[in-house]
């Protein structure tokens, strides 16, 4: 049997096994590779993941229609089945953790004192409860986590390649079927799920053909190419294809995470001479930029266009990235109460209605708007304890986290912490009991 941690680079594992851990042999007991618990264990990581992915853009009627999909049930079904065949355990440190901070955001909406959504709130607290979650055994637990994701990330790169092409052979309607063809009540709705690469185009965004948005199809693209990278058995061929679906999305938010996560891996991995090419690509890109040879390019233009955005208050970047600033200098801050504990769970969307620049429901802005910096504090502490526990490499934990900053009430970036960074890592319960 394989490491567990072979999918990357022995060094990349950011969180040593305690002693405790390195002394118990029965941590690798038999009942790890039981042809049972295999195949548990595949559907464990499959449910959520297909739930994320290829079930994002379908749900129950009437749920569907406020933006709720399958992503959460199966999610939960995953996370059963893993409780049922013993692959997985509550954690007792991530269930106080958790209890804690659900604890703090309720107590919030009774301090402030002010009408609040109990609806939004329920929402959050079971999008989270999952993360109580840990993994029974160390051996191929993150293996075959990746794998799945590995070959998931491809088929949809794949699917989002051939319809950004075919929607000039066959025409939008049947290039993007989930979004036309799919029966209205099943299809999600409150997402921009078929976009134009820019104001004025005819051309469409690629969403990987089953995701919600272009936006998530590249930060899953991100997720998948900085994996990758820390691949032991590297494949330029699957790097150049999350390249080329990342291109075709015409989406900034997956560039974002690579700028987040390349520094990282340059600098913990040592590629000096990727620092290198890779600032003399950028030279070379900003230098053909100024010389004005490709401004008609259409991904120059886009680029160009994506760039001004955090300046210009009319864009969705300045929106997601920028507005909620405003929003808090001219309703949050003044107020000192609010400023502590919020104005309620689910007040930002009447509040970004009145406010004088538009903002978006970034997950910074909209915790530290509906529950102060008192909540935001429980929160995001509950998030960076579940992130800091696992054992996958600092780049690839970074590179979920940047999209669970950016949306923290939609699933998909929940799904896959579930599955690569939670799940897969070994609960301090097993070890407990194993020493038992």
């Amino acid at each position: 049997m394989r490491d567990a941690a072979a999918p990357f680079n022995a060094r990349m594992s950011d969180v040593p096994l305690d002693a405790a851990r390195r002394r118990d042999p029965r941590i690798d007991s038999r009942m790890a590779v039981r042809p049972s618990l295999r195949l548990a264990e595949r559907w464990v990581n499959r449910l959520p993941l297909a739930g994320v992915t290829l079930l994002s853009k379908v749900g129950a009627p009437k749920l569907a229609a406020l933006g709720i999909s399958f992503s959460i049930p199966f999610i939960y079904l995953g996370g059963l089945l893993g409780l049922l065949t013993g692959r997985l355990v509550i954690d007792p440190a991530r269930f106080v953790w958790f209890l804690t901070m659900a604890a703090v955001l309720w107590l919030m909406q009774f301090v402030h004192g002010g009408p609040f959504s109990v609806l939004s709130l329920l929402m959050l607290c079971v999008l989270h409860l999952p993360y109580v979650l840990g993994g029974r055994a160390v051996n191929g637990g993150p293996e075959r986590a990746w794998d799945a994701f590995r070959l998931l990330a491809s088929f949809l790169a794949i699917c989002g390649i051939a319809q950004y092409l075919l929607q000039f052979v066959i025409g939008p309607l049947f290039a993007f079927p989930m979004d036309n063809l799919l029966p209205e009540p099943l299809r999600v709705l409150g997402f921009n799920g078929q976009g134009w690469i820019e104001y004025g185009s005819t051309t469409f965004r690629s969403n990987g053909v089953f995701m919600l948005e272009a936006s998530f199809f590249s930060q899953l693209l991100a997720i998948a190419l900085v994996g990758e990278l820390l691949n032991r058995a590297l494949s330029w061929k699957r790097v150049a294809l999350y390249c080329a679906g990342i291109v075709v999305s015409y989406s900034g938010t997956g560039i974002l995470s690579l700028i987040v996560c390349f520094p990282i891996w340059m600098v913990r991995q040592r590629r000096w001479d990727v620092a290198a090419v890779l600032l003399i690509a950028i030279a070379l890109f900003w230098a053909v930029l100024l010389s004005g040879v490709a401004n008609e390019n259409v991904f120059v233009k886009v680029f160009l266009d994506r760039s001004r955005e955090f300046t210009s208050t009319g864009s969705s970047g300045f929106a997601r990235f920028v507005g909620g600033f405003y929003l808090f200098e001219q309703f949050l801050w003044p107020d000192p109460l609010r400023t502590l504990f919020g104005f309620g769970s689910g007040s930002f969307v009447a509040y970004i209605a009145e406010a004088q620049f538009p903002a978006h429901g970034m997950a910074l802005f909209k915790m530290v708007f509906e529950f102060g910096i008192v909540g935001a504090t429980a929160y995001f502490g509950f998030l960076l304890y579940c992130f800091s526990r696992s054992r996958a490499p600092l780049e690839l934990r970074a590179a979920i986290f940047v999209p669970l900053l950016i949306q923290n009430y939609v699933p998909f970036a929940h799904g896959l912490a579930f599955v690569l960074l939670v799940w897969s890592t070994p609960s301090v319960a097993q070890f407990l009991r194993s020493k038992a």
